[in-house]
């Protein structure tokens, strides 16, 4: 089994910057934790998608990690992360 690197990362739009971690290379998989939750919640998920072939991104939401912003009108779009997630039925 080959190792999976974690990267720490961060996007910002006006007040509000998201940290979030990115594992792998391939199609972009995004992993959001419930409320007030962080992504070690995947730890054990996270590698395996990575290996399987996919960029895993796990964001911290605002208020926890470096994660920070008004928490009123809260939108997934202010994640700024490019290319935008596709949603996968």
């Amino acid at each position: 089994m080959a190792t999976v690197h974690t990267t720490q990362r961060h996007s910002a739009r006006g007040a509000v910057q998201i940290a979030y971690q990115t594992e792998g290379e391939g199609p972009q998989v995004f992993i959001l934790p419930s409320l007030g939750r962080g992504p070690a919640d995947y730890d054990a998920l996270a590698p395996l998608l990575a290996q399987a072939g996919f960029t895993v991104v796990r964001p911290w939401p605002r208020g926890l990690g470096a994660s920070q912003g008004p928490m009123d009108a809260l939108d997934l779009a202010e994640l700024n992360l490019a290319p935008p997630p596709r949603l996968v039925p």
